[in-house]
């Protein structure tokens, strides 16, 4: 039995890992605003200020830039990420389903025809069933911008070095015709969408492994700001699913928020233990915790208990560390050589400005030069001096270009974005092998980057949205673009199926698989001429050949790819099954070596 002592202790250890890990990451925090700053090209303008950090009128002639690096490095891996992920045409993955006896007996696909002329294939075989649970895959990411999300994972994951995914059914609200009329449903999709690592906290603890093989999973912490008047209005409505249940009003009503209203809401999705003398242990929970007010004490209060209908998705660019949860990226990696780069080009913009209109010294005899003053350094500054007039040269631009230009170079090679990938053309190669070398070169860091998201966050997306799918999906009409048709199905139609997702070469993909079915297609016809032979063989010495030909031929078809051999073979044994035409031991002439010779030209 959990008590309200309990609640008061998973609160307490709530926001106290909360904090710890806030405060952990803090040279995170600080290198991820400045990067933010770097992409609004927001110009730094602490060179400007006095000692005390007030603006100092001598130096307001001093430049003030950012350069672009930055953003133009996110564009352009962005892009190239997108373009590496989802193909033009075709779908970026694949699904293989399992086709047990129960599902065939349970379920025929000429029910699920939308239109008595749809070409939609009337037989379940092992394809059509890979294709339906792609198919309906397909569908839900087609109910919003899919892709677009995607997008923003993958440049949180670039700037930040981890982008983070949620998946969670979400309701849709649809109109559908019936004989009612017109008629307002709501019905439940899996939907994907980003959530940025600044306000989610990983789990940078060391995963307990008992020796039991048990483990502790590792929490997800997530934090934002919140009207406690929405949280009120949702504890009292509340609900009855997990979705939308586990809320517990009265610790609501308890609270008072800021001046704004605001309370803080912290998420905490994971494992957790609860230590007393007889202890609790939630696994797989969502813990949400509401940090108030309560007589101008700051209170926190457990506000909210349900069973985790969410999957929390990982994106990592480049971990560096085994002991931490975070990692690199090609932002934080080009940050100090942006803020390099950006005080070259300043003081290479000073030193032009001091060699166009450099600072004179002149003798305060000199009439004209009087009550001038100085010694201020500024573009056509005065000084007295007992010399005359002279000029003084300060800075060399010429050296501080060079300076400059190297560090643009050195930041090109640290993340990857050169002149070429940029669209630019390089005078010292002309030919198109060595631009797509260079190319090559310049991308490998983020096809690296795409094919772990492949092989595995957006495999672990897919797994969650199908599993969601297979709970809720009410029946739906959808369109599987493999038939090129409509079908109407429910969640009885989805069997376990896994997933593997191909990117932009899923269209590849399947282009190489039908050259391989169709190649073992002929490498079949070809074993078919021998069998024609066994048969002659057995008919005038009633012996059979060593090789099982019709094996051979299934074996062959199955390698290409072939899902259903059955349907596509008469299923006849060598000797057994006559060959038409060939009655009794009528020996068919065939010229020697006409079915090796078949063979070996496939």
């Amino acid at each position: 039995m959990i008590t309200d002592k309990d609640f008061n202790v998973i609160a307490d250890y709530i926001v106290n890992e909360y904090e710890e890990r806030k405060r952990r990451r803090s040279d995170l925090e600080q290198q991820w605003k400045e990067i933010d700053r770097q992409l609004k090209m927001q110009p730094d303008k602490r060179h400007k200020l006095d000692a005390n950090g007030n603006p100092d009128r001598r130096k307001a002639w001093l430049p003030e830039t950012e350069l672009p690096l930055q953003s133009q490095t996110l564009e352009v891996l962005t892009a190239d990420a997108k373009r590496l992920k989802f193909p033009d045409s075709g779908d970026w993955f694949e699904a293989f389903a399992l086709m047990s006896d129960d599902y065939l007996d349970e379920n025929d696909l000429s029910t699920i025809i939308a239109g008595d002329k749809a070409e939609v294939p009337s037989v379940l075989d092992q394809d059509n069933v890979n294709k339906l649970v792609q198919g309906a895959v397909a569908h839900c990411h087609r109910q919003y911008d899919f892709n677009a999300h995607m997008d923003m994972v993958d440049a949180e994951a670039f700037k930040y070095s981890c982008g983070i995914g949620l998946v969670k059914p979400v309701k849709k609200h649809v109109f559908s015709e019936t004989a009612r009329g017109i008629v307002k449903e709501e019905r439940k999709i899996p939907i994907f969408y980003p959530r940025s690592i600044k306000n989610t906290y990983l789990d940078d603890s060391k995963h307990a492994l008992m020796h039991e093989g048990d483990m502790i999973a590792p929490a997800t912490i997530s934090v934002y700001t919140k009207k406690l008047k929405d949280i009120m209005l949702a504890a009292e409505k509340g609900g009855k699913t997990v979705e939308t249940g586990g809320w517990m009003p009265q610790k609501v009503k308890n609270l008072k928020g800021d001046k704004n209203g605001n309370v803080t809401v912290i998420e905490y999705s994971g494992d957790i233990v609860v230590p007393k003398d007889d202890p609790l242990f939630f696994t797989n929970h969502t813990f949400t915790v509401a940090i108030g007010t309560k007589n101008n004490k700051s209170i926190r209060k457990v506000i909210r208990v349900q069973k985790n209908t969410e999957k929390i998705i990982e994106f990592h660019y480049h971990r560096e560390h085994i002991d931490s949860a975070y990692g690199s990226s090609p932002l934080m990696k080009g940050r100090p050589i942006q803020l390099a780069a950006v005080d070259a080009l300043n003081k290479l913009l000073m030193a032009g400005a001091l060699n166009v209109q450099p600072p004179i010294s002149y003798s305060p005899d000199d009439q004209f030069f009087a009550g001038i003053g100085g010694p201020n350094v500024y573009p056509g500054a005065a000084w007295q001096t007992t010399d005359g007039i002279r000029e003084h040269q300060i800075g060399d631009p010429n050296a501080l270009f060079a300076v400059y230009a190297g560090l643009l170079q050195q930041y090109a090679d640290v993340t990857g974005v050169n002149a070429p990938r940029l669209g630019a053309q390089t005078v010292s190669h002309t030919t198109a092998f060595a631009k797509e070398a260079e190319l090559a070169r310049g991308t490998i860091r983020t096809v690296d980057y795409v094919k772990s998201s492949l092989e595995g966050p957006m495999v672990q997306v897919l797994d969650a949205e199908y599993e969601i799918l297979r709970k809720t999906m009410p029946e739906t009409d959808l369109y599987i673009e493999a038939y090129g048709g409509f079908v109407t199905i429910d969640k009885s139609y989805l069997p376990e199926a896994i997933f593997k997702a191909n990117g932009a070469g899923g269209p590849a993909e399947e282009n190489a698989k039908m050259q391989r079915k169709l190649q073992s297609m002929q490498q079949a016809l070809g074993l078919e001429q021998l069998r024609v032979q066994a048969v002659q063989i057995k008919a005038q010495t009633g012996q059979d050949t060593v090789i099982n030909i019709e094996s051979a031929i299934k074996q062959t078809l199955r390698d290409g790819g072939w899902s259903d051999i059955d349907a596509i073979t008469n299923g006849v044994s060598n000797g057994v099954a006559e060959i038409p035409g060939v009655a009794g031991n009528t020996v068919i002439p065939t010229a020697p070596g006409t079915a090796i010779q078949a063979i070996s030209q496939v």
